[in-house]
Protein backbone atom coordinates (compact mmCIF):
# COMPACT_ATOMS: atom_id res chain seq x y z
CA UNK A 1 0.00 0.00 0.00
CA UNK A 2 2.96 2.66 1.19
CA UNK A 3 4.89 1.62 -2.25
CA UNK A 4 1.41 2.08 -4.10
CA UNK A 5 0.18 4.92 -2.45
CA UNK A 6 4.01 6.94 -3.24
CA UNK A 7 3.70 5.86 -6.92
CA UNK A 8 0.30 7.36 -6.99
CA UNK A 9 -1.10 4.09 -7.78
CA UNK A 10 -4.65 2.75 -6.90
CA UNK A 11 -5.73 -0.74 -6.36
CA UNK A 12 -9.01 -2.66 -5.23
CA UNK A 13 -7.11 -3.95 -2.24
CA UNK A 14 -5.70 -0.30 -1.69
CA UNK A 15 -9.18 1.30 -1.96
CA UNK A 16 -11.28 -1.15 -0.22
CA UNK A 17 -9.55 -2.00 2.40
CA UNK A 18 -9.80 1.46 4.58
CA UNK A 19 -12.09 0.25 7.15
CA UNK A 20 -10.54 -0.60 10.81
CA UNK A 21 -10.47 -4.43 11.88
CA UNK A 22 -13.23 -3.28 14.35
CA UNK A 23 -15.68 -1.73 11.56
CA UNK A 24 -15.27 -5.09 9.43
CA UNK A 25 -16.04 -7.23 12.62
CA UNK A 26 -19.40 -5.74 13.44
CA UNK A 27 -20.72 -5.93 9.37
CA UNK A 28 -19.52 -9.49 9.58
CA UNK A 29 -21.69 -9.98 12.65
CA UNK A 30 -24.28 -8.12 11.33
CA UNK A 31 -24.34 -10.70 8.18
CA UNK A 32 -23.06 -8.24 5.82
CA UNK A 33 -20.44 -9.96 4.51
CA UNK A 34 -22.07 -13.33 4.03
CA UNK A 35 -21.27 -16.80 5.33
CA UNK A 36 -18.74 -19.38 5.57
CA UNK A 37 -16.68 -19.82 1.87
CA UNK A 38 -18.32 -16.80 0.47
CA UNK A 39 -17.55 -14.71 3.36
CA UNK A 40 -13.95 -15.72 3.14
CA UNK A 41 -13.73 -14.96 -0.54
CA UNK A 42 -15.39 -11.64 -0.13
CA UNK A 43 -13.00 -10.83 2.62
CA UNK A 44 -9.62 -11.92 0.86
CA UNK A 45 -10.76 -10.03 -2.27
CA UNK A 46 -10.57 -7.07 -0.50
CA UNK A 47 -7.37 -7.33 1.07
CA UNK A 48 -8.05 -8.52 4.33
CA UNK A 49 -6.39 -11.52 6.91
CA UNK A 50 -9.40 -14.09 7.08
CA UNK A 51 -8.44 -15.72 10.07
CA UNK A 52 -7.53 -12.35 11.85
CA UNK A 53 -10.85 -10.96 11.45
CA UNK A 54 -12.63 -14.63 12.00
CA UNK A 55 -10.91 -14.45 15.55
CA UNK A 56 -11.69 -11.15 15.85
CA UNK A 57 -15.48 -11.64 15.52
CA UNK A 58 -14.77 -15.05 17.48
CA UNK A 59 -13.35 -13.02 20.41
CA UNK A 60 -16.28 -10.48 20.71
CA UNK A 61 -19.08 -12.99 20.39
CA UNK A 62 -17.52 -14.64 23.14
CA UNK A 63 -17.29 -11.68 24.89
CA UNK A 64 -13.07 -12.02 24.44
CA UNK A 65 -11.13 -8.65 24.28
CA UNK A 66 -8.34 -8.99 21.77
CA UNK A 67 -4.95 -6.83 21.12
CA UNK A 68 -5.56 -6.73 17.05
CA UNK A 69 -4.69 -3.17 16.02
CA UNK A 70 -7.82 -1.26 15.21
CA UNK A 71 -6.06 0.99 12.89
CA UNK A 72 -6.72 0.34 9.12
CA UNK A 73 -3.88 -0.68 6.74
CA UNK A 74 -5.00 2.95 4.95
CA UNK A 75 -4.36 4.80 8.19
CA UNK A 76 -1.05 2.46 9.03
CA UNK A 77 0.47 3.47 5.34
CA UNK A 78 -0.05 6.90 6.08
CA UNK A 79 1.63 6.52 9.46
CA UNK A 80 4.40 4.61 7.68
CA UNK A 81 5.27 7.48 5.20
CA UNK A 82 5.40 10.08 7.53
CA UNK A 83 8.23 8.35 8.84
CA UNK A 84 6.26 7.40 12.46
CA UNK A 85 7.28 3.74 11.99
CA UNK A 86 11.01 4.26 10.86
CA UNK A 87 12.85 2.86 7.93
CA UNK A 88 14.20 -0.77 6.87
CA UNK A 89 14.24 -3.89 9.98
CA UNK A 90 13.38 -0.89 12.93
CA UNK A 91 10.25 -0.47 10.66
CA UNK A 92 9.82 -4.32 10.16
CA UNK A 93 10.42 -5.02 13.63
CA UNK A 94 7.79 -2.29 14.58
CA UNK A 95 5.19 -3.30 12.69
CA UNK A 96 5.72 -7.05 13.55
CA UNK A 97 5.57 -6.11 17.33
CA UNK A 98 2.53 -3.81 16.83
CA UNK A 99 0.03 -4.52 19.85
CA UNK A 100 2.36 -6.83 21.70
CA UNK A 101 3.31 -4.03 24.07
CA UNK A 102 -0.30 -4.04 25.80
CA UNK A 103 0.23 -6.68 28.41
CA UNK A 104 3.01 -7.97 30.47
CA UNK A 105 2.11 -11.67 29.44
CA UNK A 106 2.49 -11.43 25.72
CA UNK A 107 5.54 -12.17 24.11
CA UNK A 108 5.84 -10.72 20.57
CA UNK A 109 7.27 -12.97 17.59
CA UNK A 110 10.94 -12.07 18.52
CA UNK A 111 10.85 -13.03 21.88
CA UNK A 112 10.99 -9.94 24.06
CA UNK A 113 8.45 -8.33 26.56
CA UNK A 114 8.08 -4.72 26.08
CA UNK A 115 6.08 -3.68 29.43
CA UNK A 116 9.73 -4.92 31.20
CA UNK A 117 12.14 -3.12 28.49
CA UNK A 118 9.90 0.61 29.35
CA UNK A 119 10.34 -0.47 32.74
CA UNK A 120 14.01 -0.62 31.78
CA UNK A 121 13.57 2.72 30.10
CA UNK A 122 12.33 4.52 33.11
CA UNK A 123 14.74 3.38 35.17
CA UNK A 124 17.28 4.89 32.66
CA UNK A 125 15.73 8.30 33.26
CA UNK A 126 16.35 8.38 36.62
CA UNK A 127 18.95 10.15 38.41
CA UNK A 128 22.05 8.49 39.23
CA UNK A 129 23.35 6.00 41.39
CA UNK A 130 26.40 4.69 42.00
CA UNK A 131 27.84 1.39 44.35
CA UNK A 132 31.89 0.51 44.99
CA UNK A 133 33.31 -2.47 46.28
CA UNK A 134 36.74 -1.98 48.22
CA UNK A 135 39.14 -3.64 50.83
CA UNK A 136 37.86 -2.19 53.09
CA UNK A 137 33.74 -1.95 52.62
CA UNK A 138 31.27 -0.76 50.90
CA UNK A 139 30.37 2.96 49.29
CA UNK A 140 26.93 3.77 47.85
CA UNK A 141 26.83 7.46 46.17
CA UNK A 142 23.76 8.70 44.78
CA UNK A 143 22.63 12.25 42.42
CA UNK A 144 20.04 14.07 44.13
CA UNK A 145 19.67 16.37 41.81
CA UNK A 146 16.28 18.77 41.86
CA UNK A 147 13.96 20.43 39.22
CA UNK A 148 13.60 23.64 41.83
CA UNK A 149 15.69 25.90 44.03
CA UNK A 150 12.19 25.83 46.53
CA UNK A 151 12.96 21.67 47.06
CA UNK A 152 14.88 21.12 50.22
CA UNK A 153 17.50 18.64 49.17
CA UNK A 154 17.39 16.85 52.53
CA UNK A 155 13.82 15.96 51.58
CA UNK A 156 14.83 13.85 48.51
CA UNK A 157 15.97 10.22 49.94
CA UNK A 158 17.74 7.96 47.17
CA UNK A 159 20.07 5.84 49.48
CA UNK A 160 17.99 3.41 52.04
CA UNK A 161 19.31 1.36 55.26
CA UNK A 162 17.92 -1.56 54.83
CA UNK A 163 19.62 -3.45 57.99
CA UNK A 164 22.73 -2.72 60.06
CA UNK A 165 24.44 -4.02 58.00
CA UNK A 166 23.04 -3.90 54.13
CA UNK A 167 21.75 -0.59 52.26
CA UNK A 168 20.29 -0.11 48.64
CA UNK A 169 20.90 2.88 46.22
CA UNK A 170 17.87 3.50 44.09
CA UNK A 171 17.06 4.77 40.52
CA UNK A 172 14.03 5.22 38.56
CA UNK A 173 10.19 5.23 40.14
CA UNK A 174 10.74 6.76 43.59
CA UNK A 175 7.46 5.27 44.57
CA UNK A 176 8.33 1.93 43.50
CA UNK A 177 11.91 2.15 45.21
CA UNK A 178 9.96 3.09 48.46
CA UNK A 179 8.46 0.10 48.02
CA UNK A 180 10.72 -2.36 47.46
CA UNK A 181 12.44 -1.20 49.78
CA UNK A 182 9.96 -1.47 52.39
CA UNK A 183 9.94 -4.93 51.17
CA UNK A 184 13.69 -5.78 51.51
CA UNK A 185 13.43 -4.60 55.38
CA UNK A 186 10.67 -6.48 55.89
CA UNK A 187 12.76 -9.69 54.73
CA UNK A 188 15.72 -8.60 56.76
CA UNK A 189 13.75 -8.77 59.90
CA UNK A 190 11.56 -12.07 59.13
CA UNK A 191 15.12 -13.74 58.69
CA UNK A 192 16.22 -12.21 61.92
CA UNK A 193 13.28 -13.26 64.04
CA UNK A 194 13.31 -17.02 62.40
CA UNK A 195 16.75 -17.57 62.14
CA UNK A 196 18.20 -14.74 64.99
CA UNK A 197 20.74 -13.99 62.42
CA UNK A 198 20.85 -10.98 60.12
CA UNK A 199 20.34 -11.80 56.51
CA UNK A 200 22.96 -12.82 53.98
CA UNK A 201 23.50 -9.95 51.25
CA UNK A 202 23.13 -12.27 48.76
CA UNK A 203 20.08 -13.78 49.70
CA UNK A 204 18.42 -10.70 50.56
CA UNK A 205 19.07 -9.46 46.81
CA UNK A 206 17.21 -12.99 45.46
CA UNK A 207 14.67 -12.40 47.44
CA UNK A 208 13.47 -9.01 46.17
CA UNK A 209 14.65 -10.49 42.63
CA UNK A 210 11.98 -13.26 43.21
CA UNK A 211 9.44 -10.87 43.73
CA UNK A 212 10.28 -8.03 40.56
CA UNK A 213 10.15 -11.57 38.40
CA UNK A 214 6.60 -12.22 40.21
CA UNK A 215 5.69 -8.73 38.10
CA UNK A 216 6.65 -9.81 35.06
CA UNK A 217 4.44 -13.28 35.14
CA UNK A 218 1.14 -12.34 35.90
CA UNK A 219 -1.90 -10.08 34.55
CA UNK A 220 -3.18 -7.50 36.50
CA UNK A 221 -0.11 -5.65 37.69
CA UNK A 222 2.95 -4.33 36.31
CA UNK A 223 6.49 -4.15 36.43
CA UNK A 224 8.43 -2.16 38.95
CA UNK A 225 10.16 0.92 37.32
CA UNK A 226 13.03 0.90 39.45
CA UNK A 227 16.43 -0.69 40.19
CA UNK A 228 18.65 -1.08 43.16
CA UNK A 229 21.93 -1.38 44.03
CA UNK A 230 22.73 -3.84 47.41
CA UNK A 231 25.52 -3.36 48.88
CA UNK A 232 26.60 -4.93 52.52
CA UNK A 233 29.22 -6.79 54.92
CA UNK A 234 28.32 -10.12 56.21
CA UNK A 235 30.93 -12.11 57.97
CA UNK A 236 33.41 -9.16 56.80
CA UNK A 237 32.80 -10.03 53.25
CA UNK A 238 31.98 -7.31 51.17
CA UNK A 239 28.63 -8.09 48.42
CA UNK A 240 27.44 -5.53 45.57
CA UNK A 241 24.46 -6.15 43.62
CA UNK A 242 22.54 -4.81 40.71
CA UNK A 243 18.80 -5.66 40.58
CA UNK A 244 16.76 -5.32 37.51
CA UNK A 245 12.85 -4.96 36.67
CA UNK A 246 13.04 -8.24 34.54
CA UNK A 247 14.27 -9.78 38.35
CA UNK A 248 17.81 -10.21 37.22
CA UNK A 249 20.67 -10.25 39.43
CA UNK A 250 24.06 -9.48 39.19
CA UNK A 251 26.99 -8.99 41.33
CA UNK A 252 29.65 -6.16 40.62
CA UNK A 253 32.77 -4.67 42.22
CA UNK A 254 31.82 -1.82 40.65
CA UNK A 255 28.30 -0.57 38.97
CA UNK A 256 26.01 2.55 38.16
CA UNK A 257 22.45 2.81 37.23
CA UNK A 258 20.62 5.46 35.96
CA UNK A 259 20.69 8.41 33.27
CA UNK A 260 24.30 8.37 33.61
CA UNK A 261 25.44 4.85 34.22
CA UNK A 262 27.64 4.70 30.73
CA UNK A 263 29.96 7.49 31.86
CA UNK A 264 29.96 6.31 34.89
CA UNK A 265 30.91 2.61 33.77
CA UNK A 266 34.16 3.76 31.50
CA UNK A 267 35.19 5.60 34.64
CA UNK A 268 35.31 2.41 36.79
CA UNK A 269 36.74 0.78 33.87
CA UNK A 270 39.53 2.95 33.67
CA UNK A 271 40.15 3.82 37.33
CA UNK A 272 39.31 1.17 39.53
CA UNK A 273 41.75 -1.03 41.33
CA UNK A 274 40.86 -4.39 43.73
CA UNK A 275 42.87 -3.10 46.91
CA UNK A 276 42.05 0.33 46.88
CA UNK A 277 40.53 1.96 50.30
CA UNK A 278 37.73 3.24 51.65
CA UNK A 279 39.02 6.86 50.75
CA UNK A 280 39.68 6.21 47.42
CA UNK A 281 36.59 4.47 46.60
CA UNK A 282 34.36 6.99 48.07
CA UNK A 283 36.47 9.70 45.76
CA UNK A 284 36.40 7.47 42.73
CA UNK A 285 32.55 7.28 43.39
CA UNK A 286 32.10 11.41 43.32
CA UNK A 287 34.78 11.21 40.18
CA UNK A 288 32.01 9.37 38.10
CA UNK A 289 29.25 11.26 39.38
CA UNK A 290 30.36 14.56 38.42
CA UNK A 291 31.36 13.00 35.31
CA UNK A 292 27.94 11.66 34.58
CA UNK A 293 25.75 14.75 35.90
CA UNK A 294 25.58 17.93 34.21
CA UNK A 295 25.22 20.28 37.26
CA UNK A 296 28.54 21.05 39.64
CA UNK A 297 28.66 18.07 42.17
CA UNK A 298 28.05 19.37 45.93
CA UNK A 299 27.49 18.42 49.62
CA UNK A 300 23.57 19.60 48.89
CA UNK A 301 23.50 17.24 45.77
CA UNK A 302 24.98 14.25 46.42
CA UNK A 303 24.61 11.38 48.99
CA UNK A 304 26.92 8.53 50.48
CA UNK A 305 26.82 6.09 52.84
CA UNK A 306 29.25 3.52 53.65
CA UNK A 307 29.49 -0.08 55.10
CA UNK A 308 32.95 -0.79 56.37
CA UNK A 309 34.14 -4.61 56.53
CA UNK A 310 35.28 -3.93 60.52
CA UNK A 311 32.35 -2.72 62.06
CA UNK A 312 29.79 -4.27 59.34
CA UNK A 313 27.65 -0.87 60.65
CA UNK A 314 25.28 1.24 57.90
CA UNK A 315 26.61 4.79 58.08
CA UNK A 316 25.53 7.77 56.52
CA UNK A 317 27.94 10.73 55.71
CA UNK A 318 27.05 14.04 57.41
CA UNK A 319 26.96 16.67 54.10
CA UNK A 320 30.51 18.36 55.95
CA UNK A 321 31.83 14.85 55.32
CA UNK A 322 30.87 14.45 51.60
CA UNK A 323 31.52 18.32 50.99
CA UNK A 324 35.09 17.60 52.32
CA UNK A 325 35.83 14.76 49.78
CA UNK A 326 34.44 16.85 47.53
CA UNK A 327 37.07 19.20 47.88
CA UNK A 328 39.74 16.65 47.92
CA UNK A 329 38.52 15.24 44.72
CA UNK A 330 38.50 19.04 42.79
CA UNK A 331 41.84 19.77 44.08
CA UNK A 332 43.63 16.41 42.92
CA UNK A 333 41.61 17.37 39.63
CA UNK A 334 43.33 20.78 39.43
CA UNK A 335 47.11 19.37 40.25
CA UNK A 336 46.62 16.66 37.63
CA UNK A 337 45.55 19.32 35.06
CA UNK A 338 48.67 21.69 36.42
CA UNK A 339 50.96 18.83 36.27
CA UNK A 340 49.42 18.23 32.33
CA UNK A 341 50.12 21.15 31.24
Amino acid sequence: IVNQKLTGKTSNTTTSNTKSIATIVEEVIAGKWGNGEDRKNKLTAAGYNYNEIQTAVNNKLSGKTTTSNKKSNEEIANEVIAGKWGNGDARKSALQNAGYDRAITVFSPDGRLFQVEYAREAVKRGTTSIGIKCSEGIVLAVDKRTTSNLVEATSIEKIFKIDEHIGAATSGLVADARALVERARVEAQINKITYSEPIRVDSLSKKLCDMLQMYTQNGGVRPFGSALIIGGVYDGICKLFETDPSGALIEYKATAIGSGRSAAMDIFEDQYKDDMNLNDAIKLALTAINEATEHETTANNVEIAVIKCGEEVYTKLSQEEVQTFIDEVVSEEESEEESEE
